[in-house]
C-alpha cells in the first residue's frame, strides 16, 4: 500500500487512511516519525552533488603533487634564501625572519 505523506485537505484522504493523518500548519500530514520533506531531501541531494564536483575539482588541480615533498622544497627554498642573506651580509634580516 503507497501513502501520500501530505494531503491539503481531510476530504481528499481515503477514508481507510484518514486515521494515519494529522493536521499541522494547514495541511494534512502522514503521522509517522523519520519522514523528511522532498524538498529539504532534494536540497541536500543537490549541495551533496555540488560538494562532491568541488572535491572531484580539487583533486584534479592537485593530481601528482605530493604534499610533503613540497614542504620540503619550501624549507630548502627557505634556507637557500638565509644563506644568501647571510653570505651577502644581512645577518639582521635573517635573525628577523
Amino acid at each position: 500500500m503507497f501513502l501520500i505523506p501530505k494531503f491539503k485537505s481531510k476530504d481528499e484522504i481515503p477514508a481507510d487512511q484518514q486515521a494515519l493523518y494529522v493536521e499541522r500548519e494547514g495541511a494534512w500530514t502522514l503521522d509517522v516519525d523519520g519522514v523528511a520533506d522532498k524538498a529539504k531531501l532534494d536540497e541536500f541531494w543537490a549541495n551533496n552533488i555540488a560538494l562532491s564536483n568541488q572535491l572531484a575539482e580539487q583533486k584534479k588541480r592537485f593530481e601528482g603533487i605530493d604534499p610533503e615533498q613540497v614542504r620540503k622544497l619550501g624549507e630548502e627554498k627557505q634556507r637557500l634564501e638565509e644563506a644568501q642573506q647571510l653570505k651577502s651580509g644581512e645577518v639582521d634580516k635573517v635573525v628577523e625572519n
